[in-house]
């Protein structure tokens, strides 16, 4: 069922992660305004908008204010098999002068130690990292691995220049990379 190439094959599966939540109110405004509140209600709308304008299939991390760890919303994302995986936030900074929107992508640098940690916790189960089926071969793993993490932050950094170069057209930009 989840065979072929998203978006001509199937549908392209996208989950939303409006960020924080339950105990975890991210950011408050001047106003008390919550940053959980405002990223599941931004995560509602753009949920709706997707849905109506395309005929890819959207889930969400969470759909009301509860507090999700992180590993649970990308195992939500893994069990649904999302392509995209978006994670909303509205930021605060120290500086209450400060606009603008920003997108950032998984870099190397995190990716990789994240990912070593997973390969460590994960070795001895059967399991699927990445979309790639263990082998047992310790090497060989790490080799697949890092072919599809690599292709993964590519596809992510081309995916996050087209999405700041739209918010450029609607909002203020921190920065243009």
């Amino acid at each position: 069922e989840t065979a072929g190439k998203a978006g001509r094959d199937r549908p392209l599966v996208i989950m939303l992660d409006p960020g924080h939540g339950g105990e975890d109110p991210g950011a408050i405004g001047k106003n008390r305004t919550r940053e959980k509140d405002i990223v599941l209600q931004i995560a509602r709308r753009l949920r709706s908008l997707i849905e109506r304008e395309s005929n890819m299939k959207v889930y969400m991390t969470r759909n009301e204010d509860v507090f999700i760890p992180l590993r649970v919303r990308v195992a939500k994302a893994r069990k649904q098999r999302a392509d995209l995986f978006v994670s909303i936030h509205a930021d605060a900074f120290t500086n209450r002068a400060a606009r603008g929107s920003s997108v950032f992508a998984l870099s190397t640098k995190g990716a990789t130690s994240a990912a070593a940690r997973f390969l460590a916790e994960t070795q001895n189960e059967s399991d699927l990292i990445g979309g790639v089926s263990m082998s047992g071969d310790r090497y060989l793993d790490h080799a697949m691995f890092d072919l599809v993490q690599t292709a993964t932050i590519n596809d992510s950094l081309k995916f996050g220049s087209e999405i700041l170069s739209r918010l450029g057209k609607v909002n203020k930009l921190h920065k243009h990379k």
